[in-house]
């Protein structure tokens, strides 16, 4: 049996149409045949890609979390503010709710779908993945959907350029840190490809269960 043999059919989101997506080649793509979304690309290297953007992506992250991420100045009063005291804050005030879901949308959710990525993609490029794995890869995908850090970011920029004719404002190193988690993280999530990846698990499944099934069909034999 061949990989292309293996169930590699995509449901269209668009329009619905279930389709058999073949093997790619490095740089190409597949498209529905009723509405041309693109169902699928095969990106080069895209699993060393996806690997070493989502280390760099989840060091960035922990990282600006232990330094001073904006400091301002108002007629002489000077305030550092740190990424977590945005959350903390909001506990001081009793807005536990809203703290709980600050504190996933800011470092949750971020640091469980790249410690994901990094588990399964490594998995993959070891050779070792598990009969979890496709699992794993859907949990990645709604993770995703639920990931808005890239939203509080923006939010932060826009704050800055109002704030700005108010208070003298100097920028910190968790405030690159987070800069630069959200563009290896957009670096990493460009690499990724459900469909693609889902078919090397499932190819390197096969791989691992094929000695098996060929000594459990000698043994009939003999037998």
């Amino acid at each position: 049996m061949h990989i292309d043999s293996l169930n590699n059919s995509v449901i269209c989101h668009q329009c619905g149409l279930l389709v058999d997506v073949p093997l790619l080649q490095d740089g190409s793509s597949a498209n529905c045949p009723r509405c041309a979304k693109v169902l699928t690309k095969r990106h080069r290297n895209a699993t060393d890609h996806v690997l070493y953007f989502s280390i760099s992506a989840l060091l960035c992250l922990l990282y600006s979390v232990g330094f001073g991420f904006l400091e301002m100045s108002v007629q002489g009063q000077v305030r550092q503010i740190t990424l977590m005291e945005s959350v903390t804050t909001l506990f001081s005030l009793q807005e536990m709710a809203l703290g709980t879901l600050m504190t996933v949308i800011i470092v949750g959710l971020p640091a469980i779908y790249v410690s994901l990525l990094i588990y399964l993609v490594g998995s993959i490029k070891l050779k070792r993945v598990s009969r979890h794995s496709i699992d794993i890869l859907t949990v990645v995908g709604y993770v995703r959907f639920w990931n808005m850090c890239e939203i509080f970011f923006l939010g932060i920029l826009v704050s800055m350029v109002k704030i700005a004719g108010l208070a003298h404002i100097e920028i910190g190193e968790s405030f690159w840190a987070y800069a630069f988690f959200n563009f290896f993280l957009f670096a990493a999530i460009m690499h990724f490809d459900k469909v693609q990846l889902a078919r090397a698990i499932r190819e390197l499944t096969w791989e691992r269960e094929r000695p098996r099934q060929d000594s459990t069909n000698e043994a009939s034999r003999v037998g």
